[in-house]
């Protein structure tokens, strides 16, 4: 049976304004099927390279879920 974790990643967007640049912090939360905290950190950091805002993977943990079910009726797993 596979484990659901959910990450949570802080992004730090940089906008100008009229008067100067303004960095705003967003929060993003993705669910990724994993056997770690470890892995899955290192499965978003890969998802988000081409990313070009600075991120961060603040928060990983077991997600509830106990399974996905995918369009058309089927599970995923």
């Amino acid at each position: 049976m596979p484990h659901y974790y959910e990450a949570q990643v802080v992004f730090e967007k940089t906008f100008d304004t009229k008067n100067g640049p303004k960095t705003k912090q967003t929060r993003e939360n993705y669910l990724v099927e994993g056997d770690s905290v470890t892995y899955v950190e290192a499965q978003v950091a890969e998802f988000l390279k081409e990313c070009h805002d600075p991120f961060e993977v603040k928060i990983v943990k077991e997600s509830k879920l106990i399974e996905v079910l995918n369009k058309g009726g089927g599970t995923n797993g």
